[in-house]
């Protein structure tokens, strides 16, 4: 339960940034609870494989969960910022507005 509480506000995140970066923020959401989803798996299997305590394994799948917020967070961090405003000094010189 605390999983998903978790995961929604990591989402509400995503999508205020992928909105400062002027792309779809319903996709990027959709990457991250699928990115979410899929390293919690991966990380759950492959500690399962090498491990086998059930708390070990659910540990490092929440870690491993945690990384797929991770990727698409650096993902939109490498965009640039849309700016409708020039934002340096020596650009505004010039305008009225």
């Amino acid at each position: 339960m605390i999983e998903i509480i978790i995961l929604y506000f990591l989402t509400k995140n995503i999508g205020l940034l992928a909105t400062r970066k002027g792309v779809p923020p319903g996709r990027w959401k959709l990457y991250t609870v699928l990115g979410w989803i899929f390293f919690e798996l991966t990380g759950f299997i492959i500690s399962a494989m090498i491990v086998g305590n059930f708390f070990a394994n659910a540990f490092f799948g929440m870690v491993c969960a945690f990384a797929g917020y991770l990727l698409p967070k650096y993902l939109l961090d490498r965009l640039p910022d849309q700016i409708d405003t020039p934002t340096h000094w020596s650009d505004r010189l010039g305008n009225n507005s």
